[in-house]
């Protein structure tokens, strides 16, 4: 009995063992690896891009640039992008014991020409699994067209920034369904058209490009449905004559193009009688002018239409759009308000966006709209009567108005605006007046409130704002103000920013209460006028969030931070803290950020074995005493470490281990100051992922044995 026992003991050590050695690689494709990392070296590149790929290393799936599938561990995925630096023709033999590939990235490579041994028609006999093939950014030609018909399974093609002048098609590519033929000079139309024959193509991207000729057989196409041409030049003529009947066509770009002189006197009516199921058009940046917006009205099914930076000034109406969802209009000159009133009349335009634009009237008709929600127009200047007719728009939820300038437009002592629909006002680096937030308006249904770096010093009517979740008011003077005491009446504010304010002496004796807090953002925060050198700095039963970075705090502000106990993230980093932290308040912190402080004679550090739930510290370019590897190693929650720029010299023995931690995912120590020893002396961290040491003049040998859980390593 003991010597079954004992067989079969050594029958499972065996199968653990092969086990073991099976989420290795093949050999085969572990040698051809570094076949191809030879032959890169040969070609021109330095042995920088493909380091890590070391033949004392077997298991190559875990090397950088490779992915492997996880049952079989067959190289699945090779990412070459950017490894070879001089003109080539690469030996596409290389590439052959690849069986399961399914994708590999060629691109800026500086490939010329044709391939050796063959080029692309030994690949794709071989490589029966391919679905992605980047060859964008290199030097190849016309001639290398012919040979991809054979990769049967691919599904997208990169051929971008080539030297592809379209004398050559495409074909025999059944299941393709993107192509990108970007920034290419098409002197002939043969390969264009040869795209209509593509049975599976879905996307066509050769934005960038210049066109002779664009003939009708991409028109051809049975399956195209995203057509983008943004920056092309020489676009003939017959180009939307051409593309018209594309039936299947739903997304259409074509941004900075510049129709001009080629654009026919109908304008866009030819495209909209042939596309039936457009849903989105591109036209912004085409110096196109009022004269096109009639003939617009013909695409019944479009839902989204760009035209941003053309030439429109408003003189002629948008109609018969009655699908159209989101227009965009930014950088308009708008001398007349004819445009705009008529969108009002859009049946289903949720989305304006004119931000940057120029409003000499904005009439009523705009607030007649049955279906707009979201208006933005920041950065643009508006007529007096913009909030008097805005403010009657039923549906609005969304109002942004940033950087807009109020003060001809809103009387000093008048109401800003009020809506029973609006959610959202964004208003930030506006110029208002000092008594807006008293004078904001009636706004039941407001939700979340913007208004940073405006100067502000009035009282918040919280009566209005019942509804209020989120409030900023960033960079504002409120020493003298009494709005801050009013925030306890929001019964439902949860999210406070004021960073960079000056705040009253009463602020965290009032904002304490507030039982529906959860953030509380002060960065660059001066609170030494606020808050006495042994005060409690406050309390809060809710509060999840606590952000102070870069704020004046007493020295002894971490042990007198208050009682926080629902407390999960503080941020308190460029404080020159140097304090101990009162952990029994703060039992459901998971995130501390104490990154440029002074901790060489703290305690700190000794305390954070006492938090049950931290798992992500950041102390980047803090001074740490001689204590703090012993004491955070055994926190068992930790995942997350992050060290960046620390000097270990004085804290760490010449020949003494790092620090062990079972639960230790990422480790960032890039520019720490560390013994010329440290790699093989870091510790045991078995459940490590993320290992990041750079630029610390390291030059020993990783203990690999101990990492099995790691996937990246700078």
């Amino acid at each position: 009995m003991k010597m079954r026992q004992m067989w079969v003991w050594m029958l499972l050590m065996a199968l653990a063992f092969v086990n073991d050695r099976c989420h290795c690689c093949l050999e085969e494709e572990r040698i051809s690896l570094l076949a191809i990392k030879a032959w890169f070296n040969h070609a021109g590149a330095g042995s920088y891009e493909l380091e890590g790929w070391d033949k004392e290393h077997f298991n190559c799936c875990n090397w950088d640039r490779v992915e492997c599938d996880n049952t079989t561990n067959r190289v699945i995925e090779l990412y070459l992008s950017g490894v070879n630096y001089e003109d080539s023709d690469l030996n596409a033999s290389l590439f052959l014991p690849f069986k399961e590939l399914e994708i590999l990235d060629l691109s800026y490579n500086q490939l010329v020409g044709g391939l050796k041994n063959q080029g692309f028609q030994v690949l794709a006999s071989g490589l029966r699994n391919l679905e992605v093939l980047d060859l964008s950014y290199n030097k190849l030609n016309d001639s290398i067209l012919s040979s991809l018909s054979g990769f049967s399974t691919l599904k997208s093609l990169y051929l971008s920034h080539n030297s592809f002048t379209g004398t050559i098609g495409l074909k025999g590519l059944r299941n393709l369904e993107i192509l990108y033929l970007s920034s290419n000079d098409f002197k002939e139309s043969i390969l264009i058209e040869s795209l209509g024959a593509l049975p599976s193509l879905k996307t066509l991207s050769a934005g960038g490009s210049t066109f002779k000729h664009v003939g009708e057989g991409l028109s051809n196409s049975s399956s195209l449905e995203e057509v983008f041409l943004d920056g092309s030049s020489n676009i003939p003529a017959s180009f939307l004559r051409n593309i018209g009947p594309l039936s299947t066509l739903k997304v259409l770009s074509l941004t900075g193009v510049d129709f001009h002189g080629t654009l026919p006197a109908e304008g866009f009516q030819v495209l909209a009688s042939g596309l039936g199921n457009l849903e989105e058009l591109y036209l912004g940046d085409n110096k196109l002018n009022d004269s096109v917006l009639s003939s617009l009205g013909g695409f019944s099914t479009l839902k989204s239409l760009y035209l941003s930076r053309n030439s429109f000034t408003g003189s002629t109406g948008l109609n018969g759009l009655r699908n159209l969802e989101s227009l965009n209009l930014e950088y308009t000159d708008f001398k007349e308000s004819i445009l705009i009133e008529s969108l009002g009349a859009l049946p289903s335009l949720k989305t304006l966006d004119a931000s940057y634009s120029t409003f000499k009237h904005f009439g009523k008709g705009l607030s007649n709209s049955s279906s707009l929600e979201e208006v933005s127009l920041d950065g643009s200047s508006l007529p007096a009567s913009f909030l008097r007719n805005i403010g009657t728009l039923s549906t609005l939820k969304v109002l942004s108005l940033t950087g807009v300038d109020f003060h001809s437009t809103l009387p000093a002592q008048r109401t800003f605006f009020n809506s029973s629909t609006l959610e959202e006002l964004h208003l930030d680096r506006s110029s208002l007046p000092l008594n807006f937030l008293q004078n904001i308006g009636a706004l039941p249904a407001l939700k979340e409130l913007y208004a940073g770096y405006c100067d502000l010093n009035g009282t918040l009517p919280a009566q209005g704002l019942r509804k209020l979740e989120i409030l900023n008011l960033d960079l504002t003077d409120f020493k003298e103000s009494i709005l801050i005491e009013s925030l306890g009446a929001l019964p439902r504010l949860d999210k406070v920013f004021l960073d960079y304010s000056s705040l009253p002496a009463s602020f965290l004796r009032n904002i304490g209460p507030l039982s529906t807090l959860k953030v509380l953002s002060l960065t660059g925060v001066d609170f030494h006028s606020t808050l006495p050198a042994r005060g409690i700095f406050f309390n809060s039963s809710t509060l999840e969030e606590l952000h102070l970075d870069g704020s004046s705090l007493p020295l002894n502000f971490l042990q007198n931070i208050g009682a926080l106990p629902a407390l999960k993230v503080l941020s308190a980093g460029h404080c020159d803290l140097n304090d101990t932290l009162r952990v029994q308040g703060l039992r459901n912190l998971e995130i501390l950020y104490l990154s440029s402080n002074d901790f060489k004679e703290s305690i700190l550090i000794e305390s954070l074995g006492a938090l049950p739930r931290l798992d992500k510290v950041f102390l980047d370019y803090s001074s740490l005493p001689a204590s703090f590897l012993r004491n955070i190693g055994p926190l068992s929650t930790l995942k997350v470490l992050s060290l960046t720029g620390v000097d270990f010299h004085s804290t760490l023995p010449a020949r003494g281990i790092f620090f062990n931690s079972s639960t230790l995912e990422e480790l960032h120590l890039d520019g720490s100051s560390l013994p010329l020893n440290f790699l093989q002396n870091i510790g045991a961290l078995p459940a490590l992922k993320v290992l990041s040491a750079g630029h610390c003049d390291l030059n020993d040998t990783l203990p690999v044995q101990g990492w099995c859980e790691l996937k990246a390593y700078s």
